[in-house]
């Protein structure tokens, strides 16, 4: 089954809080975006990161997100150089438009597994 993701905008959404910090984890904190929202692993992986560096520091570093990747046995170049190309500049007039549709992908796909699941029980043998 295909499952609602936007990889794109998952990826505009990371490039918008490396590349504008203060302004996109503000409006991700406001619309409640986890990791869990992200389909991609890389993408769950990287907002973790993200979102560590930010709360200790305030400060999203490119290069530290690569370190940190590094350490991690990733590699963190090409993580980043994807996301960055892939989501385009950051745009903060489109922020809260950007993070309000990665939320909604979120909640869809738990509906999608919600169904998948029950659809499973209804139909299994009973015991």
């Amino acid at each position: 089954m295909n499952v609602p993701h936007d990889l794109k905008a998952e990826q505009a959404l990371l490039a918008g809080v490396i590349e504008l910090p203060d302004h996109f984890m503000s409006r991700a904190a406001e619309a409640g975006i986890t990791a869990a929202d992200f389909y991609g692993p890389a993408h769950r992986e990287l907002w973790t990161l993200v979102q560590d560096m930010y709360g200790t520091s305030g400060v999203v570093s490119s290069s530290a997100l690569v370190h940190n990747l590094s350490l991690a046995g990733r590699d963190g170049t090409a993580l980043l150089r994807g996301v960055l190309e892939g989501g385009g500049p950051a745009n903060s007039s489109t922020a809260k438009a950007t993070i309000q549709h990665v939320r909604d992908l979120a909640q869809l796909r738990a509906l999608a597994t919600a169904g998948m699941e029950i659809n499973e029980l209804a139909c299994s043998s009973p015991s």
